[in-house]
């Protein structure tokens, strides 16, 4: 997974944030609860940076659902 502005060198890419290397096996995942949306992210291990990989609603995740 690669966004928009990070620099990746092999399996390791700069924190917009801090701009230190990460590891791309050593990433947090986290799922933040905001109304009716869901907010997936991983954050940086070194400065807790949340990066937003994916927002879904109510209606996206039944989709979804039926489309396992």
């Amino acid at each position: 997974m690669i966004l928009p502005g990070m620099t990746v060198q092999g399996n390791m890419m700069e924190c917009d944030a801090c701009r230190r290397f990460m590891s791309t096996k050593s990433l947090q995942f986290g799922i933040k609860e905001d109304g009716e949306y869901q907010v997936t992210y991983f954050a940086c291990p070194m400065c807790g940076h949340k990066f937003q990989i994916l927002t879904t609603n109510g209606e996206l995740r039944r989709m979804q659902a039926e489309y396992q």
